[in-house]
C-alpha cells in the first residue's frame, strides 16, 4: 500500500498518542514518519486528527494536551539532575558521550519517572567505564538499582555502546529504534562521536527523514577532546578491562533478564518495549486502514 502524506502525517501523530504526546505544527514537521512534508503540509486536512491549543491530537484526546503540561514542568526538575550527573561524569576519560533518552529526551516524563541515560565510551574499556561510572553515580545517591520501586528522578545507567560499534543491528532497525537513535540528546560529546552515531545509523532516514536531516546538522555544546592524559588512562584502563568484566558479570549472575551484554554494547532494558507500542499503533492505524508494517518496518 502506497502511503499518502495524509497517511504519514497521521502516522506521525498516532505513533505520539501512544505516549501521550501532543504535537506542535513543528513536531509533526519534525518527527513525520517516511516523507519529508512540504510548507503546505500545514494546509491538508488529516482524517481522525483535531486541533486544540495549537496542538494536532487524535478525535477524543484532548486530555492529554493537561497531561504534558505536567510532564513538561516534571521534566525541567530532572535535566537539572542530567545535567549535574553529565558535569560530574566530564572528566572520565574514557567516555566519548554521554547523553539522555527516554520521555525525558521529548520533556515528556512523568513526576515518577526515572532518568534514562546512555554513553558512548572508547574502545576495550566498555566494562571499566560502566564501573567507574556506576561508583561516581552511586557516591551522589541518586543511582537506580534494579529492586527499586520508587524511582522518581533517579538515573538508570541503561545503555553503553562502544565508538566502534555505534550501529544498531538489522534486527533492531524499526521505527521504535529510529526515534530511540534520534531523540537521544547528548548532554556533551567528544568531537565528532554525535556526528558519528548518526552516520552509523542512517539508516533511520528510511522512517524519519526530516528528523534525520535537522538532528544531522545539529551540531552539539560543550564538545571535548582528549587530552594525552586522557589517552594514557584510557590506555591504563585497558589493562584491568577484562577483570572489571568478570567480576560485574559475577554480580549479575541471577539477576539478568533481557539485557544485552557483549564487549561492545550493554543495554539493560528488562522488557522490550514494542510488545506493548504494536499492538498500540495498530490499533490507532486500523482507523485509516493503514497497514502496520508499512509504517513500523523497512518497506
Amino acid at each position: 500500500m502506497a502511503l499518502s502524506l495524509s497517511d504519514c502525517l497521521f502516522a506521525t501523530i498516532a505513533y505520539a498518542d501512544i505516549f501521550t504526546y501532543p504535537m506542535t505544527r513543528d513536531d509533526v514537521y519534525l518527527w513525520c514518519i517516511r516523507k519529508k512534508p512540504g510548507k503546505n503540509c500545514r494546509n491538508i486536512q488529516i482524517r481522525h486528527v483535531v486541533r486544540e491549543k495549537d496542538m494536532y491530537i487524535l478525535k477524543g484526546r484532548k486530555k492529554i494536551i493537561d497531561v504534558n503540561v505536567d510532564r513538561r514542568a516534571a521534566s525541567r526538575k530532572k535535566w537539572i539532575i542530567a545535567r549535574r550527573i553529565g558535569k560530574l561524569l566530564r572528566w572520565v576519560p574514557t567516555i566519548s558521550l554521554v547523553g539522555v533518552t527516554g520521555g525525558l529526551s521529548m520533556n515528556n516524563a512523568s513526576l515518577s519517572d526515572d532518568i534514562d541515560m546512555f554513553f558512548i565510551v572508547s574502545p576495550g574499556v566498555l566494562w571499566i567505564t560502566r564501573f567507574i561510572i556506576t561508583i561516581l553515580v552511586d557516591s551522589v545517591g541518586i543511582r537506580r538499582r534494579p529492586e527499586e520501586k520508587r524511582v522518581a528522578n533517579k538515573v538508570c545507567l541503561n545503555m553503553f555502546m562502544t565508538e566502534d560499534a555505534l550501529a544498531l543491528s538489522k534486527q533492531e532497525q524499526d521505527l521504535f529504534s529510529a526515534h530511540e537513535v534520534l531523540q537521544m540528546t547528548p548532554l556533551w560529546a567528544k568531537s565528532g562521536i554525535y556526528e558519528k552515531f548518526l552516520y552509523d545509523n542512517s539508516w533511520v532516514k528510511e522512517y524519519l527523514p526530516v528528523a534525520w536531516t535537522v538532528k544531522r546538522g545539529s551540531g552539539v555544546i560543550h564538545t571535548y577532546n582528549t587530552t594525552w592524559w586522557g589517552r594514557f588512562m584510557i590506555s591504563l584502563f585497558r589493562i584491568i578491562e577484562f577483570p572489571a568484566k568478570l567480576i560485574q558479570i559475577w554480580y549479575m549472575a541471577g539477576k539478568r533478564t533481557r539485557e544485552v551484554i557483549s564487549d561492545n554494547v550493554l543495554r539493560f532494558h528488562p522488557r522490550d518495549a514494542r510488545v506493548w507500542i504494536l499492538p498500540q499503533l495498530q490499533k490507532r492505524l486500523g482507523l485509516r486502514n493503514i497497514p502496520l508494517d508499512n509504517i513500523f518496518y523497512a518497506r
